[in-house]
């Protein structure tokens, strides 16, 4: 798991690609990178928005309390109910009200973002941020190392089955 203190780090690393590229506030929408600022685990299969402003202050807007998240404020939005059920765009509208917009342009990662969250004045920073991700964070390398752990474990069960 990554740790809360390595995902502020991480998201220290946004705020100075915010301010070379003069954005005003960071979008963010792929798992993968809410996972990478924040430390939060979401379900890949509904929408949900990692915000950082210039000024450092992050919201993360989900559909499920996260056992730990590495923001300022956490904001849920109603996934389904009985009386409404499954309806991403629904979703998206809800996560629209909660995240609002920010002051001047906007970072995005284009690729996940939906076109609905994306401000007018949208820059794809998933470039710069996949930069960032080439050199791994202590958190980061105890999560490979971990996994190399339990892969292992688990190859040497398996061999111990077989044979």
């Amino acid at each position: 798991m990554l740790t809360v203190d390595g995902c502020r780090g991480r998201q220290q690393k946004l705020l100075r690609v915010l301010e070379e590229k003069r954005l005003g506030y960071a979008l963010l929408a792929n798992p993968r990178l809410i996972y990478y600022f924040t430390g939060a685990l979401v379900d890949h299969h509904v929408p949900h928005v990692f915000r950082m402003d210039a000024g450092g202050r992050t919201m993360l807007v989900t559909g499920q309390q996260p056992r730990q998240a590495a923001v300022d404020e956490v904001k849920l939005y109603t996934g389904y109910t009985i009386e409404r059920p499954f309806h991403r765009t629904g979703m998206i509208e809800e996560i629209w009200e909660l995240v609002g917009l920010g002051a001047g342009p906007a970072g995005v990662d284009a690729d996940w973002l939906p076109c609905r969250l994306a401000p007018e004045a949208a820059v794809d920073v998933t470039p710069a941020i996949d930069e960032l991700r080439r050199i791994k964070d202590p958190d980061e390398l105890e999560s490979i190392r971990d996994t190399v752990r339990l892969t292992e474990a688990g190859y040497a069960a398996v061999r111990g089955w077989i044979e």
